[in-house]
């Protein structure tokens, strides 16, 4: 991804999306490559969020375990204090 935003970096290993995974978004981007300047780190983080939403639009994705009876329920009213 990065390469066709013109930017020059090292490759990505498996254990850089390890060390980020859990992060959100663009923090993650921020953290697999220290350095980047912000601008770049936003240009990356859209294109990135973009391609994974068009991946996981035309593909699907697994949840984990117990997550869809979690979302599947409606959302109870929160006491506000």
């Amino acid at each position: 991804m990065i390469v066709r935003l013109g930017i020059t970096y090292r490759p990505m290993t498996a254990a850089d999306v390890r060390a980020i995974s859990g992060q959100p978004h663009t923090d993650g981007i921020r953290t697999a490559f220290p350095g980047l300047d912000e601008s770049d780190v936003l240009r990356v983080s859209a294109a990135t969020a973009a391609e994974d939403n068009a991946a996981i639009a035309e593909h699907g994705g697994q949840l984990y375990p117990g997550v869809r009876e979690v979302v599947s329920r409606p959302a109870r009213p929160q006491k506000r204090h």
